[in-house]
């Protein structure tokens, strides 16, 4: 994407309504000539909500910026600010979804227009949780 705003990728999965579920996403991106970086959200059906980590690499594999996600369609914290640096990231928490179903779906954004990418082989796992 070249967009400033969250961006739709392909990675979506069908949700119910009010119904819980454990997600994990991991994956890698990078920000094309720019060090300004890129953010991610989860885009997510009205009324639901989120508790997640994101780890997120910053310009080198050795340097992860960790993130609390605690709302749905909003953009997290920047990441991947090395100029073409291929860096992992890692998303992974509890959502809950209101009376709406819908689609969960991993949004990226850039911080200034110019590329960024998240790469091929990027997972997303959605586990349905049952009431004991």
């Amino acid at each position: 994407t070249t967009n400033t705003t969250a961006t739709n990728t392909n990675l979506t999965i069908p949700v119910e309504a009010n119904t819980a579920y454990r997600i994990m996403i991991s994956g890698t991106a990078s920000k094309a000539t720019s060090s300004t970086g890129m953010k991610i959200s989860i885009g997510a059906p009205t009324g639901t909500t989120i508790k997640a980590l994101a780890a997120l690499g910053s310009n080198a594999i050795s340097t992860i910026v960790n993130s609390y996600i605690t709302a749905i369609n909003t953009l997290g914290s920047t990441f991947a600010i090395g100029v073409g640096v291929e860096v992992p990231f890692r998303v992974e928490g509890i959502l809950v979804t209101g009376s709406t179903s819908g689609n969960i779906t991993l949004q990226g954004a850039t911080v200034t227009s110019n590329t960024a990418t998240i790469y091929a082989n990027t997972l997303m796992t959605l586990t349905k949780a049952y009431a004991q």
